[in-house]
């Protein structure tokens, strides 16, 4: 049976077939150049060919992205069946919103190598000037017309993780291996526009792209301080802000400019003299101050000369001052004149001040005045009220934008996914607490599901309104840093999953916070949904005792003999483990020999009740616990100690090359976040005690 085709299929057909194909047609690319040998991680031998740019179903393009060493950047996906996959980054056809890209959830941060870069570290080429850019189109046609490029996937992504002040170690190599001298960061001709909206503080925007032009600085410092480092000079480029309509990125500004497009690799080259395309400078001749006006950020006179095209005569704030027009000029309106404003009170507001104590009737007005003139919003009983400020008619007014009220009671900092502890309190006095990822607050449909989804907690607000009601949270809320191993921290303690030790111990509070020297420290493994979650965490108990190590130990000693003597020595060892292994570049593993049924086992197992209970013994001749297994269970604990029984001389090879590396603390590589070479580490951070009935022939 023959299909009929409809001319809108066809139409959409097309549509689908202009995309993808207008944009390679522009960016330069060809059956030729998009082409790329990779080795995978399943073969290292044979090379398979890969296009870096490809269609999907839906129209959408997909970007393979290459990494430094012969392959693609890969990522840990949530099955069993291909646990391993290729990143590809999407460029949506169809931008959703303010997304115009997507990539699987918590697959991590990669640079865009384009494959004449890859070739020239391969060959380790000396590079004279090296370019980052934000986007892989403008990154690959930067390439094509002669740059030495390289794409990263946001104006703050020259890191590893989100987070992290340091350049990504890749980046790294290709600085070492190919002695760049210089390095350039390049940002789009969107650099100094900034946006519009009532109310608003209008320095967000500069402040962002001042921050970014500091992290790079400081990142690329820490690079160029190295012993040896060829790296000399640190600059940052953006395209001219005449270009904005015509040619916003790199990309653009090439295809524009297709018949002058040496030109425009001529004047960028030429950097801080660069005089027709681009405008940038030497990061090291410049001073914070000097910094700061360039984004005009140090007056509002820089300030309204540089951005002034983008707001006409519209009221403004500016570093929290209220800035209005009067007889055509900007003056500003301060802050100690505010105190002449009424409020125009909604009648939530009214009643909610009538049921108040009338000694903190007072108090209540003036907070409310005070968070309209700092956030724009105020919070009651009720919910939000939005803050509507008329200084020429001298009053505030009120519209209500929710039914409820937010707390934020932690901002937990992790390695992979940054979260909140959150509060939500309704109208009806009904509360909720629950944990979020930071994603959800950053967006606005986002945090519409997460609190509707919750019951009766809605928001009627506006974009601006939740961006105000953020910096009011953000300033408000205390920060927190999420222990993911438990054992000695480098903040100086020892950590168990009910609380931290430090000369005295300090327990949790009921959100699994502990607070020591003005720091905030979340443990996950406190209360866990499930009971079969975290056993082995929740085994690194701290236990309250009468007894002290002296007698323990005598104890210990007394029933063990000689050997628990050795045995007692290992385990204190442990506790320092770090520091000798820092020292002697190795630890050894303690090996307990015996018939059945001489102790080794009660050796091994009383000693780790000075980490708690007592760790289930992994057994060596087991197959269900694997080789990475065994690490992981290394890496869950620092300075701890680890109990192996079992051992038999007819394991396999690639259980006697795990014992081997422990000794030298040679952990695992994985795939799933970004390090060198694209992989983690898993490391083995506690000692161990083996035990077997036979004494190893394979010294």
């Amino acid at each position: 049976m023959s299909k009929v085709i409809k001319s809108s299929d066809n139409q959409e057909l097309a549509s689908e077939k202009s995309y993808f194909d207008s944009r390679m047609a522009d960016l330069g690319v060809t059956p030729e150049n998009n082409r790329i040998s990779v080795f995978s991680s399943d073969d290292s031998t044979t090379p398979k060919i890969k296009e870096i740019f490809t269609k999907d179903s839906e129209g959408n393009i997909k970007i393979l992205f290459p990494n430094l060493d012969g392959g693609n950047y890969t990522y840990t996906a949530e099955t069993k069946d291909n646990p391993e996959k290729s990143f590809y980054r999407t460029r949506l056809k169809n931008p959703k919103g303010d997304m115009k890209y997507s990539q699987p959830k918590d697959s991590g941060i990669f640079p865009f190598f384009p494959p004449k870069l890859v070739e020239k570290f391969s060959q380790k080429q000396e590079l004279k000037t090296l370019f980052i850019v934000e986007g892989e189109f403008k990154a690959f046609k930067g390439s094509i017309h002669g740059l030495d490029i390289i794409g990263i996937c946001g104006k703050d992504l020259f890191v590893a993780e989100k987070g992290s002040k340091e350049l990504h170690p890749d980046i790294i190599r290709v600085i070492e291996q190919c002695k760049v001298r210089t390095i350039v960061l390049l940002l789009d001709a969107d650099t100094l526009v900034v946006k519009w909206e009532h109310g608003k503080e209008m320095t967000e925007r500069p402040y962002s792209f001042l921050g970014t032009v500091q992290k790079f600085s400081s990142a690329c410092d820490d690079v160029r301080n190295l012993e040896n480092s060829p790296l000399k000079r640190i600059h940052f480029s953006h395209i001219k802000s005449d270009y904005l309509k015509k040619a916003k990125g790199l990309d653009d500004l090439l295809i524009l400019e297709s018949k002058k497009a040496s030109e425009v690799v001529y004047d960028l080259n030429k950097l801080e003299k660069a005089t027709k395309y681009f405008h940038g400078f030497n990061v090291g001749d410049l001073t914070e101050k000097k910094l700061k006006k360039f984004f005009g950020l140090d007056s509002f006179q820089s300030f309204h000369g540089l951005y002034s095209p983008f707001f006409g005569e519209k009221d403004i704030v500016f570093h929290g001052g209220q800035y209005i027009v009067q007889d055509g000029k900007y003056i500003a309106v301060e802050k100690d004149k505010s105190g002449d404003l009424n409020l125009i009170l909604t009648e939530q507001m009214k009643n909610e001040f009538s049921k108040a104590d009338p000694k903190d009737r007072l108090g209540l007005m003036q907070n409310w005045k005070d968070d309209s003139l700092k956030y724009g919003i105020v919070t009651t009983k009720c919910g939000y009220m939005a803050a509507n400020i008329d200084h020429l008619k001298k009053h505030i007014s009120f519209t209500q934008i929710s039914n409820f009220t937010l707390n934020i009671k932690y901002h937990i900092k992790t390695s992979r996914t940054n979260k909140r502890v959150i509060e939500l309190i309704n109208d009806n006095g009904n509360k909720v607490s629950i944990d979020i990822e930071t994603k959800q607050l950053s967006s606005f449909q986002l945090f519409k599901e997460i609190t509707e989804g919750q019951g009766n907690f809605r928001f009627y607000g506006k974009n601006t309104e939740l961006d105000s009601l953020k910096a009011k949270w953000f300033s408000e809320e205390k920060s927190c840093i999420q222990l993911e191993t438990l054992g000695y921290q480098k903040d100086g303690f020892f950590a168990f999953s009910n609380g931290i030790f430090n000369h005295t111990f300090h327990g949790l509070d009921s959100d699994g916070v502990v607070s020591l020297n003005d720091k905030n420290y979340f443990i996950p493994y406190h209360n866990p949904k499930d009971e079969n979650q975290f056993i082995n965490e929740r085994k690194l108990f701290f236990r309250e005792s009468e007894v002290t190590f002296e007698q323990w130990s005598k104890a210990y000693i007394d029933v063990f003999g000689k050997e628990g003597g050795v045995v007692l020595m290992f385990g204190i060892s442990c506790i320092f483990s770090d520091i000798i292994f820092k020292k002697m570049e190795s630890f050894p593993l303690l090996f307990l020999y015996g018939e059945g049924g001489t102790g080794k086992s009660k050796l091994a197992t009383f000693i780790q009740n000075l980490f708690g209970f007592p760790q289930t013994a992994l057994k060596l001749s087991e197959k269900a616990n694997t080789d990475k297994g065994k690490i992981r269970k290394m890496a869950q604990f620092v300075n701890t100690v680890v109990f192996m029984e079992e051992f038999v001389n007819r394991i396999d090879d690639a259980a006697i090359k795990t014992l081997t590396g422990i000794y030298d603390r040679l952990g695992y590589e994985r795939a799933n976040t970004t390090t060198n070479y694209g992989t983690d580490n898993v490391p083995i951070n506690s000692g161990v005690i083996m035990s077997g009935n036979e004494y190893p022939t394979n010294d």
